[in-house]
């Protein structure tokens, strides 16, 4: 285990999804066109009523990632010290086993780079002492960064949102504060 854990904060509850996170991210990360590293999922809340709600999920930094767990040559890890995980992008043969294997469908195949990639927590900033280009990026300041004991401490304990693989799967370091038509 790591000595402190790195996690997301997401607030669905009032996310329009503007998807300006995900265009954050991509523009950060230089990827191309259609390749997202944070995805903004809309789900219909209910058939009755015309209305969504938006997920903004990027790598969830799992206790137990599954991604690194199925890696047949041990390209991904877990940093001991911030617990982000990593694809180390000069060991991966872009077999695609984390990308069956991540039940929020995180990794991402780069066709430019014949590699799997993914969000990194936005290591380079975090050196600097900034926030991950997503939290930075949201106007109404719905995604936040930080030690997942702190968030959850400032924001509750809620990692499951209907529409997103179960957090008993894999541990995922996330909480959300939940839209009303999100409640699993």
């Amino acid at each position: 285990m790591s000595n402190k854990q790195l996690g997301f904060y997401v607030n669905t509850s009032q996310c329009s999804g503007c998807k300006a996170c995900a265009s954050a991210c991509r523009d950060k990360k230089n990827l191309e066109i259609g390749m997202f590293y944070r995805k903004v999922h809309g789900f219909e809340a209910s058939k009755a009523v015309a209305s969504q709600y938006y997920v903004s999920l990027a790598c969830n930094h799992c206790d137990n990632p599954a991604c690194v767990e199925f890696c047949p040559v041990n390209a991904i890890i877990k940093r001991e010290e911030d617990g982000v995980v990593l694809i180390m992008a000069d060991k991966c043969i872009n077999c695609g086993a984390c990308l069956e294997a991540c039940p929020y469908g995180v990794p991402v195949q780069n066709t430019a780079k014949t590699k799997v990639s993914k969000c990194d927590f936005c290591i380079d900033l975090l050196a600097k002492g900034d926030t991950p280009a997503c939290a930075g990026a949201c106007p109404l300041g719905l995604i936040k960064s930080g030690e997942i004991d702190s968030l959850r401490k400032e924001y509750g304990n809620i990692a499951d949102i209907k529409g997103i693989a179960t957090s008993d799967i894999t541990g995922p370091n996330v909480v959300f504060t939940l839209h009303m038509n999100s409640m699993k």
